[in-house]
Protein backbone atom coordinates (compact mmCIF):
# COMPACT_ATOMS: atom_id res chain seq x y z
CA UNK A 1 0.00 0.00 0.00
CA UNK A 2 3.21 2.53 0.57
CA UNK A 3 4.34 1.90 -2.43
CA UNK A 4 1.59 2.63 -4.44
CA UNK A 5 0.54 5.28 -2.40
CA UNK A 6 3.95 6.73 -3.02
CA UNK A 7 3.56 6.02 -6.68
CA UNK A 8 0.48 8.06 -7.24
CA UNK A 9 1.19 10.73 -5.19
CA UNK A 10 4.56 11.47 -6.89
CA UNK A 11 1.71 11.65 -10.00
CA UNK A 12 -0.13 14.35 -8.00
CA UNK A 13 2.78 16.59 -7.77
CA UNK A 14 3.63 16.24 -11.43
CA UNK A 15 0.49 18.31 -11.80
CA UNK A 16 0.02 20.87 -8.52
CA UNK A 17 3.35 22.34 -9.00
CA UNK A 18 1.67 25.71 -7.52
CA UNK A 19 -1.72 24.19 -6.62
CA UNK A 20 -1.28 22.39 -3.46
CA UNK A 21 -3.16 22.45 -0.31
CA UNK A 22 -2.57 22.86 3.01
CA UNK A 23 -0.95 25.59 3.86
CA UNK A 24 2.90 24.69 2.65
CA UNK A 25 4.46 26.61 0.30
CA UNK A 26 1.61 27.84 -1.78
CA UNK A 27 -0.78 29.66 -3.40
CA UNK A 28 -1.61 33.03 -4.31
CA UNK A 29 -5.12 34.53 -5.82
CA UNK A 30 -7.12 37.20 -4.88
CA UNK A 31 -8.91 40.78 -5.76
CA UNK A 32 -10.72 40.68 -2.04
CA UNK A 33 -12.41 44.15 -1.54
CA UNK A 34 -15.10 43.14 1.12
CA UNK A 35 -17.47 40.90 -0.57
CA UNK A 36 -16.77 41.60 -4.38
CA UNK A 37 -15.64 39.05 -6.44
CA UNK A 38 -11.92 37.94 -6.97
CA UNK A 39 -10.92 37.25 -10.64
CA UNK A 40 -10.09 33.75 -12.01
CA UNK A 41 -8.89 34.23 -15.40
CA UNK A 42 -9.70 36.89 -18.01
CA UNK A 43 -13.42 34.87 -18.81
CA UNK A 44 -14.38 33.30 -15.50
CA UNK A 45 -15.51 34.17 -12.03
CA UNK A 46 -14.10 32.88 -8.69
CA UNK A 47 -15.82 31.93 -5.45
CA UNK A 48 -17.69 35.32 -6.30
CA UNK A 49 -20.43 34.54 -3.96
CA UNK A 50 -20.99 34.47 0.15
CA UNK A 51 -18.07 32.23 1.70
CA UNK A 52 -19.76 31.91 5.60
CA UNK A 53 -22.13 29.21 4.87
CA UNK A 54 -19.12 26.92 3.55
CA UNK A 55 -16.12 28.39 6.05
CA UNK A 56 -15.75 29.91 9.13
CA UNK A 57 -12.27 31.09 9.52
CA UNK A 58 -9.97 30.99 12.36
CA UNK A 59 -8.20 33.98 14.01
CA UNK A 60 -5.64 35.40 11.93
CA UNK A 61 -4.85 38.31 13.76
CA UNK A 62 -2.89 38.31 17.12
CA UNK A 63 -1.92 34.18 16.89
CA UNK A 64 0.37 34.02 20.19
CA UNK A 65 3.24 32.23 19.42
CA UNK A 66 5.50 31.04 22.05
CA UNK A 67 9.07 30.46 22.36
CA UNK A 68 8.30 26.94 22.73
CA UNK A 69 6.80 26.44 19.51
CA UNK A 70 10.23 27.00 17.47
CA UNK A 71 13.00 25.58 19.22
CA UNK A 72 16.10 28.11 19.26
CA UNK A 73 14.27 31.02 19.35
CA UNK A 74 14.46 31.45 23.38
CA UNK A 75 17.43 34.10 23.95
CA UNK A 76 19.37 33.38 27.23
CA UNK A 77 21.41 36.04 29.50
CA UNK A 78 24.65 34.15 27.72
CA UNK A 79 23.03 35.20 24.13
CA UNK A 80 22.56 38.85 25.22
CA UNK A 81 26.38 38.96 27.00
CA UNK A 82 27.96 37.71 24.47
CA UNK A 83 26.14 39.90 21.70
CA UNK A 84 26.98 42.97 23.71
CA UNK A 85 30.53 41.93 23.93
CA UNK A 86 31.12 42.02 20.19
CA UNK A 87 30.90 45.34 20.89
CA UNK A 88 32.98 46.14 24.13
CA UNK A 89 35.82 44.40 22.04
CA UNK A 90 36.23 47.44 20.17
CA UNK A 91 36.58 49.55 23.35
CA UNK A 92 39.26 46.64 25.26
CA UNK A 93 42.26 45.52 25.28
CA UNK A 94 43.40 42.05 23.67
CA UNK A 95 46.16 39.51 25.47
CA UNK A 96 47.61 35.97 24.20
CA UNK A 97 46.44 33.13 26.44
CA UNK A 98 48.41 30.13 26.10
CA UNK A 99 46.51 28.32 29.72
CA UNK A 100 43.39 27.14 30.46
CA UNK A 101 40.51 25.88 27.85
CA UNK A 102 39.05 27.83 24.64
CA UNK A 103 35.94 29.97 25.37
CA UNK A 104 32.87 31.14 23.10
CA UNK A 105 33.98 34.56 21.50
CA UNK A 106 37.94 33.56 21.76
CA UNK A 107 40.35 34.05 18.62
CA UNK A 108 42.22 30.77 18.59
CA UNK A 109 45.23 30.42 17.11
CA UNK A 110 44.98 26.54 15.51
CA UNK A 111 46.86 23.84 13.07
CA UNK A 112 44.55 21.66 11.52
CA UNK A 113 44.59 18.60 8.92
CA UNK A 114 41.75 17.23 7.03
CA UNK A 115 40.84 13.51 6.66
CA UNK A 116 38.83 11.59 4.58
CA UNK A 117 38.36 8.11 4.83
CA UNK A 118 42.20 8.23 6.64
CA UNK A 119 43.64 10.09 3.60
CA UNK A 120 44.53 14.37 3.69
CA UNK A 121 41.89 15.81 1.18
CA UNK A 122 43.22 19.09 -0.68
CA UNK A 123 43.29 22.11 0.78
CA UNK A 124 41.88 20.63 4.42
CA UNK A 125 45.85 21.34 6.17
CA UNK A 126 46.69 24.80 7.35
CA UNK A 127 47.04 27.23 10.23
CA UNK A 128 44.95 29.77 10.77
CA UNK A 129 43.28 32.46 13.45
CA UNK A 130 39.42 30.87 14.18
CA UNK A 131 37.24 33.45 15.56
CA UNK A 132 34.85 30.34 17.83
CA UNK A 133 31.71 31.53 17.57
CA UNK A 134 32.09 33.39 14.16
CA UNK A 135 30.47 30.74 12.01
CA UNK A 136 33.71 31.33 9.69
CA UNK A 137 34.47 27.46 9.54
CA UNK A 138 32.51 24.49 8.26
CA UNK A 139 29.18 23.87 10.83
CA UNK A 140 30.04 21.91 13.65
CA UNK A 141 33.67 22.93 13.79
CA UNK A 142 34.08 25.71 16.33
CA UNK A 143 31.84 24.40 18.53
CA UNK A 144 33.65 20.92 19.05
CA UNK A 145 36.91 23.55 19.78
CA UNK A 146 35.07 25.21 22.72
CA UNK A 147 36.49 23.49 26.13
CA UNK A 148 39.61 22.56 24.62
CA UNK A 149 42.87 22.66 26.97
CA UNK A 150 44.94 25.25 25.18
CA UNK A 151 47.97 23.52 23.55
CA UNK A 152 46.08 20.17 23.14
CA UNK A 153 45.52 18.36 20.10
CA UNK A 154 41.97 16.85 19.42
CA UNK A 155 40.47 15.21 16.40
CA UNK A 156 36.84 16.33 15.37
CA UNK A 157 34.54 15.27 13.47
CA UNK A 158 32.26 17.63 11.17
CA UNK A 159 30.35 17.07 7.79
CA UNK A 160 30.81 19.69 4.68
CA UNK A 161 27.42 21.32 3.79
CA UNK A 162 25.49 20.78 0.62
CA UNK A 163 26.66 24.29 -0.30
CA UNK A 164 30.04 23.73 0.14
CA UNK A 165 31.24 23.79 -3.33
CA UNK A 166 30.42 26.71 -3.98
CA UNK A 167 33.12 28.19 -1.19
CA UNK A 168 35.51 25.55 -2.06
CA UNK A 169 36.12 24.78 -5.35
CA UNK A 170 39.26 23.28 -4.61
CA UNK A 171 37.52 20.11 -3.41
CA UNK A 172 33.55 19.89 -4.86
CA UNK A 173 33.52 16.64 -4.19
CA UNK A 174 33.48 16.78 -0.11
CA UNK A 175 29.93 18.20 -0.93
CA UNK A 176 27.76 16.39 2.14
CA UNK A 177 30.74 14.23 3.06
CA UNK A 178 31.73 14.03 6.93
CA UNK A 179 35.70 14.29 7.20
CA UNK A 180 37.88 14.26 10.57
CA UNK A 181 40.15 17.05 11.35
CA UNK A 182 43.46 16.84 13.79
CA UNK A 183 43.57 20.25 15.37
CA UNK A 184 46.26 21.86 17.78
CA UNK A 185 45.42 24.46 20.15
CA UNK A 186 48.37 26.84 19.61
CA UNK A 187 47.10 29.69 22.02
CA UNK A 188 43.95 31.73 22.08
CA UNK A 189 43.67 35.98 21.75
CA UNK A 190 41.14 36.51 24.26
CA UNK A 191 39.90 40.41 24.91
CA UNK A 192 39.61 42.38 27.79
CA UNK A 193 36.28 43.75 28.22
CA UNK A 194 35.47 46.79 29.76
CA UNK A 195 33.26 46.92 32.82
CA UNK A 196 29.95 47.59 31.02
CA UNK A 197 28.28 50.60 33.30
CA UNK A 198 25.08 53.14 32.57
CA UNK A 199 27.51 55.65 31.14
CA UNK A 200 29.26 53.04 28.69
CA UNK A 201 25.79 51.65 27.74
CA UNK A 202 24.88 55.20 26.92
CA UNK A 203 28.20 56.28 25.22
CA UNK A 204 28.59 53.07 22.70
CA UNK A 205 24.79 51.79 22.78
CA UNK A 206 22.51 54.73 23.13
CA UNK A 207 20.75 53.25 26.13
CA UNK A 208 20.47 54.84 29.71
CA UNK A 209 21.38 52.05 31.50
CA UNK A 210 22.90 48.60 31.28
CA UNK A 211 19.23 46.93 32.17
CA UNK A 212 17.62 49.18 29.12
CA UNK A 213 20.66 47.72 26.93
CA UNK A 214 20.20 44.51 27.98
CA UNK A 215 16.09 44.25 26.96
CA UNK A 216 17.16 45.89 23.34
CA UNK A 217 19.44 43.46 22.87
CA UNK A 218 17.21 40.50 24.08
CA UNK A 219 14.18 41.74 21.46
CA UNK A 220 16.82 42.78 18.92
CA UNK A 221 17.95 38.92 18.97
CA UNK A 222 14.91 37.51 19.24
CA UNK A 223 13.60 39.32 16.19
CA UNK A 224 16.89 38.22 14.33
CA UNK A 225 15.72 34.13 14.94
CA UNK A 226 12.15 34.62 13.92
CA UNK A 227 13.56 35.93 10.63
CA UNK A 228 15.70 32.72 10.50
CA UNK A 229 13.12 30.60 11.62
CA UNK A 230 10.81 32.38 8.37
CA UNK A 231 9.48 29.30 7.04
CA UNK A 232 8.43 27.69 9.84
CA UNK A 233 6.75 30.51 11.29
CA UNK A 234 4.90 30.08 8.28
CA UNK A 235 4.31 27.07 8.69
CA UNK A 236 2.88 27.35 12.75
CA UNK A 237 1.05 30.21 11.57
CA UNK A 238 -1.24 28.53 9.15
CA UNK A 239 -1.34 25.47 11.06
CA UNK A 240 -3.01 27.57 13.98
CA UNK A 241 -5.33 29.24 11.45
CA UNK A 242 -6.37 25.95 10.23
CA UNK A 243 -7.02 24.52 13.36
CA UNK A 244 -9.63 27.07 14.22
CA UNK A 245 -10.91 27.21 10.74
CA UNK A 246 -14.21 25.27 10.77
CA UNK A 247 -15.34 23.91 6.91
CA UNK A 248 -18.77 24.04 6.68
CA UNK A 249 -19.47 22.74 2.75
CA UNK A 250 -17.54 22.74 -0.28
CA UNK A 251 -19.37 24.45 -2.88
CA UNK A 252 -20.30 21.65 -5.53
CA UNK A 253 -19.87 24.03 -8.43
CA UNK A 254 -15.78 24.29 -7.49
CA UNK A 255 -15.26 20.37 -6.45
CA UNK A 256 -16.56 19.35 -9.60
CA UNK A 257 -14.44 21.65 -11.92
CA UNK A 258 -11.15 20.91 -9.98
CA UNK A 259 -11.96 17.28 -9.59
CA UNK A 260 -12.35 16.64 -13.48
CA UNK A 261 -9.33 18.97 -13.95
CA UNK A 262 -7.51 16.82 -11.94
CA UNK A 263 -8.15 13.78 -13.03
CA UNK A 264 -7.69 14.59 -16.88
CA UNK A 265 -4.33 15.64 -15.53
CA UNK A 266 -3.74 12.43 -14.26
CA UNK A 267 -5.65 10.65 -16.91
CA UNK A 268 -2.80 12.50 -19.31
CA UNK A 269 -0.19 11.39 -17.14
CA UNK A 270 -0.67 7.97 -17.29
CA UNK A 271 -1.25 8.51 -21.45
CA UNK A 272 2.22 10.41 -21.85
CA UNK A 273 4.16 7.69 -19.78
CA UNK A 274 2.79 5.10 -21.93
CA UNK A 275 -0.24 3.72 -20.50
CA UNK A 276 -3.68 2.75 -20.86
CA UNK A 277 -6.22 4.03 -18.03
CA UNK A 278 -6.52 -0.12 -16.98
CA UNK A 279 -2.68 -0.65 -17.60
CA UNK A 280 -1.92 2.08 -15.50
CA UNK A 281 -4.34 1.68 -12.46
CA UNK A 282 -2.54 -1.74 -12.54
CA UNK A 283 0.71 -0.22 -12.30
CA UNK A 284 -0.26 1.53 -9.54
CA UNK A 285 -2.29 -1.38 -7.57
CA UNK A 286 -5.28 0.51 -7.21
CA UNK A 287 -8.76 1.08 -7.98
CA UNK A 288 -10.90 3.64 -9.86
CA UNK A 289 -12.29 4.29 -7.05
CA UNK A 290 -9.41 4.42 -5.25
CA UNK A 291 -7.96 6.98 -7.79
CA UNK A 292 -11.06 9.08 -7.40
CA UNK A 293 -11.34 9.03 -3.27
CA UNK A 294 -7.81 10.39 -3.57
CA UNK A 295 -8.13 12.86 -6.19
CA UNK A 296 -11.41 14.14 -4.36
CA UNK A 297 -9.81 14.40 -0.68
CA UNK A 298 -7.33 16.31 -2.03
CA UNK A 299 -9.39 18.90 -3.79
CA UNK A 300 -11.51 19.31 -1.50
CA UNK A 301 -8.17 20.51 1.03
CA UNK A 302 -7.26 22.45 -1.46
CA UNK A 303 -10.28 24.45 -1.94
CA UNK A 304 -10.33 24.62 1.95
CA UNK A 305 -7.55 26.26 2.29
CA UNK A 306 -8.73 28.75 -0.86
CA UNK A 307 -11.65 29.69 0.94
CA UNK A 308 -9.66 30.59 4.05
CA UNK A 309 -7.68 32.04 2.17
CA UNK A 310 -9.58 34.24 0.64
CA UNK A 311 -12.32 34.86 3.08
CA UNK A 312 -9.51 36.45 5.03
CA UNK A 313 -8.37 38.78 2.31
CA UNK A 314 -12.14 40.53 2.10
CA UNK A 315 -12.31 40.66 5.82
CA UNK A 316 -8.81 42.72 5.40
CA UNK A 317 -10.11 43.75 2.12
CA UNK A 318 -6.94 42.90 0.39
CA UNK A 319 -6.55 44.03 -3.72
CA UNK A 320 -4.02 42.61 -5.81
CA UNK A 321 -3.53 45.98 -8.47
CA UNK A 322 -2.33 45.32 -12.00
CA UNK A 323 1.56 46.68 -10.59
CA UNK A 324 1.71 44.32 -7.86
CA UNK A 325 0.38 41.59 -10.39
CA UNK A 326 3.35 42.26 -12.81
CA UNK A 327 5.62 42.61 -9.89
CA UNK A 328 4.45 39.22 -8.88
CA UNK A 329 4.99 37.46 -12.18
CA UNK A 330 8.63 39.10 -12.50
CA UNK A 331 9.91 37.83 -9.27
CA UNK A 332 8.10 34.37 -9.51
CA UNK A 333 10.30 34.01 -12.67
CA UNK A 334 13.14 34.99 -11.08
CA UNK A 335 13.11 32.64 -8.06
CA UNK A 336 12.91 29.98 -10.92
CA UNK A 337 16.22 31.40 -12.88
CA UNK A 338 14.25 33.33 -15.56
CA UNK A 339 16.00 36.34 -16.79
CA UNK A 340 12.41 37.71 -17.89
CA UNK A 341 9.02 36.51 -19.06
CA UNK A 342 10.29 36.55 -23.03
CA UNK A 343 12.92 34.48 -21.25
CA UNK A 344 9.99 32.12 -19.41
CA UNK A 345 8.33 32.18 -23.88
CA UNK A 346 11.75 31.21 -25.12
CA UNK A 347 12.31 28.08 -22.80
CA UNK A 348 8.74 26.94 -22.53
CA UNK A 349 6.83 28.11 -25.67
CA UNK A 350 4.28 29.80 -23.05
CA UNK A 351 3.82 33.17 -21.00
CA UNK A 352 3.40 32.97 -17.06
CA UNK A 353 0.23 32.90 -17.59
CA UNK A 354 -0.45 30.28 -20.01
CA UNK A 355 1.69 28.02 -17.68
CA UNK A 356 0.32 28.71 -14.23
CA UNK A 357 -2.88 30.28 -14.96
CA UNK A 358 -3.46 33.94 -13.62
CA UNK A 359 -5.78 32.63 -10.92
CA UNK A 360 -2.68 30.76 -9.42
CA UNK A 361 -0.61 33.61 -9.67
CA UNK A 362 -3.26 35.63 -7.82
CA UNK A 363 -3.64 33.52 -4.60
CA UNK A 364 0.44 33.76 -4.55
CA UNK A 365 0.13 37.15 -4.51
CA UNK A 366 -2.53 37.00 -2.22
CA UNK A 367 -1.15 34.19 0.22
CA UNK A 368 1.81 36.67 0.70
CA UNK A 369 -0.40 39.31 1.69
CA UNK A 370 -2.06 37.89 4.37
CA UNK A 371 0.67 35.83 5.32
CA UNK A 372 2.89 39.58 5.78
CA UNK A 373 -0.49 40.26 8.06
CA UNK A 374 -0.36 37.33 10.31
CA UNK A 375 3.76 37.94 10.70
CA UNK A 376 3.48 41.91 11.58
CA UNK A 377 0.33 41.10 13.96
CA UNK A 378 1.23 38.13 16.03
CA UNK A 379 2.63 37.98 19.81
CA UNK A 380 5.63 36.49 20.54
CA UNK A 381 5.18 35.18 24.41
CA UNK A 382 7.65 33.66 26.62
Amino acid sequence: MKKRLAIFLAVIMCFSVFAAGCGNENNGNGNGNGDGPIAYEDDFVWYDFDLSPYIEVGQHRGIEISEADMPGLEVSEEDITRRINRFLVMVGDEEEVFEGTVEWDDNADINFAGYRDGERFPGGTGQRKLGIGSGAFIPGFEEQLVGVAIGDTVTIDVTFPESFPEFYPQAPDLKGVTVQFVVTINYVVRSILPELTDELASELFGQETVEELRESIREQLRAERIANFDHDLEDILWTRILQTTTVLDHPSEEVNRKFNERRRQVEEHAENAGFTWTQFLLEIEMTDTEVNMILLEEVQREIGFEMALIQISRLEGIEITDVEFAAGVQRMLAELDFEDEQDFIENTGMTAVEAWGRQTIILTLLYDKVLQIMKDTMIVVE
